[in-house]
């Protein structure tokens, strides 16, 4: 009886996860959008690169800030119906209609979220004109990339090309200061002999 039990906890929270599994579904291979991570901090750094206005920036402020209240409000709801529903289930022989009733409430309550997600992307939209919302992008993954690569990565990618034929633009090295040797455990590199 306790295995079957411990089976429908398992399913429920494989059905519904919380809060922060069912946020990553928001991500794309990028990773985040601009409009799930939307930052005013972020837009007043590059207000003048993106042609922002202080209008726009003040209108994201409040849209994000009446945004986060209301996703705190209702992961606190999504958390204490989860609670119920273990709770529930956790019962030698769990009432049917109410654990189905929790389950509802619980499915209404993502569809809340959800909702709100959308219906602030949909307002951040109309804040924040097309061609801003390009360049945000662009932006976004830009530093995204540099955050992957880390710094000095890509240094490291150009004195490899260096040193395998030339600089990155193809140009001979011109007094490129001496390398230091590889890392231990990765072979040296070195270019094809064919």
């Amino acid at each position: 009886m306790k295995t079957i039990i411990f089976a429908s906890v398992m399913l429920a929270l494989l059905l519904f996860p919380p809060a922060p599994a069912r946020a990553q579904e928001m991500q794309g291979p990028q990773g985040p959008s601009f409009e799930t991570t939307m930052n005013p901090a972020l837009l007043e750094e590059v207000q003048v690169e993106l042609g922002i206005t202080d209008e726009q920036i003040a209108a994201v402020k409040e849209l994000v800030f009446t945004r986060q209240r209301e996703a705190i409000r209702l992961r606190a709801a999504v958390q204490v119906a989860e609670l119920d529903l273990r709770h529930a289930l956790d019962a030698d022989k769990p009432n049917r209609e109410s654990v189905m009733k929790i389950l509802g409430d619980l499915e209404e309550l993502w569809t809340k979220l959800d909702r709100s997600n959308v219906e602030m992307v949909l307002k951040l939209k109309e804040i924040i004109k097309p061609e801003q919302q390009k360049k945000l992008r662009d932006l976004m993954k830009k530093k995204a990339r540099e955050q992957r690569q880390g710094p000095g990565r890509e240094r490291a990618r150009e004195r490899r090309e260096t040193k395998e034929g030339g600089s990155p633009s193809g140009a001979p090295p011109s007094g490129a200061p001496d390398e230091p040797p590889p890392p231990q455990g990765e072979p040296d590199r070195q270019p094809d002999a064919r």
